[in-house]
């Protein structure tokens, strides 16, 4: 059978968090970079989002990476899984993928784009990986009109000016809950990575490259830098158990909980009210800063999705859940009506 094709591009956090998983999972693919021709070849796809898998039996191609992989652990049970045995470590797991997804993301936007010193070098990055042999006065080109179409997007998803202070503070915060869980050990849930730390690698991965947030990275957290380069290619370790659910939760998971209770489920939450009313614009009080920024669907659907998978525990599996999620301060998104 051919190869699984995973298109994607070296700056997408997305991109290279699936890449990653399917490295550590030994998976047959091929990584192909989406320049102007494969372009191409996936303009028909919706939603146009990155990365891009290919199904290797009958060339379907699927979206969104999180939906993926899960996808390949169905297509793909076995010993090297990413997702823990146990079902509340799990919902964990998930917890802290989520919130690298859709809250630590819009940090790296802000630093990406709101930085005179970050945003030529990824609008030029970007213009090379589109097509590398484009001359310096055409990737300016392609620069300029990349930098246009995003600028009201990027005040759309929350991380324009009007919220700086918020992503600085968020980062340092997140920064410092990194290296402390980093200090006992790779992972999270074990001896084997999570969907957790994949989640965390992809956007870490990308502000490794973008000048303002890799010198953070390198000056203010030397161990989560490292950390970085270590997951981008797990293929050659050999998984060990996970952590026994009987234990009790270990400070890295409890802490990175924490964070996602006082930003990223806020944010959910108020996204979800914000549709419920037909609120075009979503406010919320995050780390002592007010957060405002356009609604959304795909955010609501995001706690949909995590409360659907706590309601599935069963009774003796949801109190546990409970007294990890209040340990935290998060059981009140997944009890509250």
């Amino acid at each position: 059978m051919n190869p699984y094709r995973l298109i994607g591009a070296t700056l997408s956090p997305y991109s290279v968090k699936l890449r990653a998983i399917m490295r550590y999972r030994r998976l047959d693919f091929v990584w192909v970079v989406r320049d102007r021709e494969v372009n191409s070849e996936i303009s028909e796809v919706r939603p146009r989002i990155i990365p891009v898998l290919q199904m290797p039996e009958d060339g379907s191609y699927h979206v969104d990476s999180t939906p993926l992989a899960y996808r390949l652990e169905e297509r793909h049970p076995g010993e090297r899984s990413i997702l823990p045995d146990d079902p509340v470590e799990r919902l964990l797991a998930h917890i802290i993928e989520d919130a690298a997804d859709e809250f630590l993301n819009k940090a790296l936007f802000h630093y990406r784009w709101g930085y005179p010193e970050d945003l030529p070098f990824v609008l030029e990055a970007a213009a090379r990986e589109h097509d590398w042999a484009v001359s310096d006065d055409r990737a300016r080109q392609i620069a300029e009109k990349f930098s246009a179409r995003m600028g009201g997007k990027i005040d759309d998803l929350g991380a324009g000016a009007v919220n700086a202070p918020l992503w600085e503070v968020y980062l340092d915060r997140f920064l410092g809950t990194m290296e402390n869980a980093l200090a006992t050990g790779l992972f999270f849930f074990g001896e084997r990575p999570s969907l957790a730390e994949f989640g965390i690698f992809g956007q870490l991965y990308t502000m490794s490259f973008d000048p303002v947030p890799m010198r953070l990275l390198r000056q203010r957290a030397p161990r989560s830098y490292q950390w970085v380069f270590r997951m981008d290619d797990l293929s050659g370790i050999e998984p060990g158990p996970w952590r026994s659910p009987n234990e009790n939760l270990q400070g890295a998971v409890t802490d990175l909980l924490r964070l996602a209770a006082e930003t990223h489920l806020p944010c959910l939450k108020a996204q979800a009210t914000a549709r419920e009313r037909g609120s075009d614009t979503v406010e919320a009080e995050i780390l002592g800063h007010r957060l405002v920024q356009r609604s959304f669907v795909y955010p609501a659907k995001c706690l949909d999705g995590l409360r659907t998978e706590y309601e599935a525990l069963d009774d003796t599996d949801r109190r546990r859940a409970d007294a990890r999620l209040g340990a935290a301060g998060a059981l009140e998104y997944f009890t509250a009506a």
